[in-house]
């Protein structure tokens, strides 16, 4: 057999390999699961958004993670079945366009002069770790600098711009006699389907379900029974101030307030936590 040959097998060998292994990260039940949160993902042949776009993924649609570590601290390295071709792929998306479908496992190291150990958390709920009285300096010791600082309705607010749980979320502290009583997460996504706010509104309403326990309050109100049983509009009904959902729960000094509602075809999801001693 000619060296030409030889090398055209080895090369047939290593990609046969290569896609055998990327078959069974795929199909393993440990494999952690990213899911399509935009209407569409572009995946990467680099972690670059200027680099050569491999396809195109639209919402919903499920990918394995392939690496825990994040490339240059947005893009996410990916597998995930072609549209097209029906093989296994690889690529890198922006982790803006995913969530994932998994708990993350944070590490805390507690030291002392005697004992060192591990203690892990699973972190699910939205909620960042802060506690009711904290001062604003405190706050932006551990949030950083805020988008916004200023007076609303005579609270000192600061307001922060991150990802929860895959969404875009303005985060927002008051404070009263320079103490955290109260927290607010608004969800600005705009969505070509206006079901989405509902499915948001679901998803985020399960994670606190799992956090918390069953909530105390859990309502679906139709101040308009047009699209009440057509589901697939309900999202609709909600942005035209036909239909509002809202859930509660109660956490020792913490009131928990899910709600999504609408108006003029504008859709409102916020999330409240608030202090029931401290206000």
């Amino acid at each position: 057999m000619g060296l030409n040959k030889k090398h055209v097998l080895l090369q047939a060998l290593v990609v046969g390999l290569v896609l055998f292994v990327l078959s069974l990260s795929v199909a393993s039940p440990s494999a952690k699961r990213l899911e399509v949160r935009s209407d569409q993902a572009e995946i990467h042949l680099k972690p670059d958004i200027n680099s050569p776009v491999i396809e195109v993924l639209e919402r919903g649609k499920i990918v394995t993670l392939a690496s825990s570590r994040t490339f240059k601290r947005q893009w996410s390295y990916i597998y995930f079945t072609s549209n097209e071709t029906g093989t296994s792929k690889s690529g890198y998306v922006q982790d803006s366009a995913v969530s994932k479908l998994f708990q993350v496992t944070k590490v805390n190291t507690i030291s002392n002069p005697k004992v060192k150990r591990k203690v892990s958390r699973a972190v699910s709920s939205p909620m960042v770790e802060v506690s009711w009285g904290m001062k604003p300096d405190r706050i932006l010791e551990v949030e950083g600098n805020p988008q916004l600082s200023g007076q609303r309705d005579g609270w000192r607010v600061l307001e922060y711009h991150r990802r929860v749980l895959g969404m875009l979320c303005h985060i927002h502290y008051f404070f009263s006699g320079n103490r955290l009583v109260k927290t607010e997460y608004i969800f600005p996504g705009k969505y070509t389907r206006k079901k989405w706010h509902v499915d948001d509104y679901q998803k985020i309403k399960a994670v606190l379900t799992q956090d918390y326990g069953e909530p105390v309050e859990d309502s679906v109100f139709w101040y308009n029974p047009l699209y009440r049983n057509v589901p697939s509009s309900w999202g609709d009904a909600v942005s035209l101030g036909h239909l509002e959902y809202q859930t509660r729960w109660l956490r020792e000094d913490t009131r928990v307030s899910l709600s999504l509602s609408g108006q003029s075809e504008r859709v409102s999801l916020e999330l409240h936590y608030t202090s029931l001693s401290l206000q």
